[in-house]
């Protein structure tokens, strides 16, 4: 199963890129100092698809 065309990686600092994002997503791996948690949370709700 080639899955190439429904994942989208993108690389940078989150803080910088994810607030400039403006699609929905189905997944987030958020891999960051645990006290940064609360901010990457917060915009991965933001971009999050419904269900």
């Amino acid at each position: 199963m080639n899955l190439d065309s429904k994942i989208n990686v993108i690389l940078g600092d989150a803080l910088e890129v994810l607030p400039s994002l403006n699609e929905t997503y189905d997944l987030f791996f958020i891999d960051a100092a645990k006290g940064k948690y609360p901010i990457f949370l917060e915009q991965a709700l933001r971009m999050s698809k419904p269900r």
